[in-house]
């Protein structure tokens, strides 16, 4: 029993994450946030703040349009981030992918969670 147990775990084929690397410092008033995708045909292309308590979002462009993303975000220069100094915010990549490159599965289920927000 505990043989075949074993032998069903081992045949179960196991997705590949899709973060690949990701990585969040503050260093005094700079926030640098940065990682990579293992799907290159996930492409970043900025990076939203959603706030919990004011209703409203920042949006920040990304540098380059790849798998790969950077962000150095300076929260005294941005005054968007001053304003909601007391707020919390939730962080969002903002990803495009050809339809072509999603499974069907993947594509059904993103269009039930898709938040209204956006």
């Amino acid at each position: 029993m505990l043989l075949t147990k074993l032998l069903n775990r081992l045949r179960v084929k196991k997705t590949k994450q899709l973060k690949n690397k990701l990585s969040l410092v503050q260093k005094d008033n700079t926030i640098f946030i940065n990682g990579t995708f293992s799907n290159t045909n996930y492409i970043i292309k900025g990076l939203w703040f959603v706030s919990r308590n004011e209703n409203q979002t920042i949006k920040l462009n990304s540098e380059q349009a790849s798998s790969e993303f950077q962000f150095e975000i300076n929260l005294l220069n941005n005054d968007k981030f001053i304003r909601g100094v007391s707020d919390i915010f939730d962080l969002f990549l903002y990803v495009s992918v050809a339809k072509k490159d999603l499974p069907k599965n993947k594509y059904k289920e993103l269009q039930n969670i898709m938040d209204p927000r956006f």
